[in-house]
Parts: C-alpha cells; sequence; structure tokens
C-alpha cells in the first residue's frame, strides 16, 4: 500500500538507557515522529494498555491527527 511505519522500539534501539537524559532522548525522538506522521494505528489488546501507547494517542490528539486504534482480543 505504500505506507511506511515507524515503530518506536524500532526507532530508538539506538538509544543507551544507562546515560542520564535518554528517556528525553526517547520521548523527543517519538513526539518528533508523531508530529510527522499521517495519523496513528494503536494496538490496544488487554485490559490496560500500555503507558506509551496512551501518551501517543493523546499527543495525536492534541496534534488532530487521524487515529486508529485495533483491537482483537476480544473473549
Amino acid at each position: 500500500m505504500g505506507e511506511t511505519v515507524w515503530e518506536p522500539f524500532a526507532r530508538n534501539s539506538n538509544v543507551n538507557f544507562s546515560i542520564s537524559g535518554c528517556a528525553n532522548k526517547v520521548a523527543n525522538s517519538n513526539f518528533k515522529d508523531l508530529r510527522h506522521s499521517d495519523c496513528l494505528f494503536a494496538v490496544v489488546n488487554s485490559a490496560t494498555i500500555d503507558e506509551g501507547v496512551m501518551v501517543a494517542i493523546v499527543v495525536s490528539i492534541a496534534l488532530a491527527e487521524h487515529i486508529f486504534l485495533f483491537r482483537d482480543d476480544f473473549s
């Protein structure tokens, strides 16, 4: 379909988490990706949604981006 997926874990795999300020570096990188994206596709499986996914959803709402929520663990 010609889409590009920016997966935060893959895009931040080079961050040294033993260095002070690494969380800020990851947060800024993720915010930049969200700001330059066309939409957010979020997997919201389980009873409690991952905190990082929730932050991405809130940021995307603030940026007025399209958000697609995916869930397939109904039982």
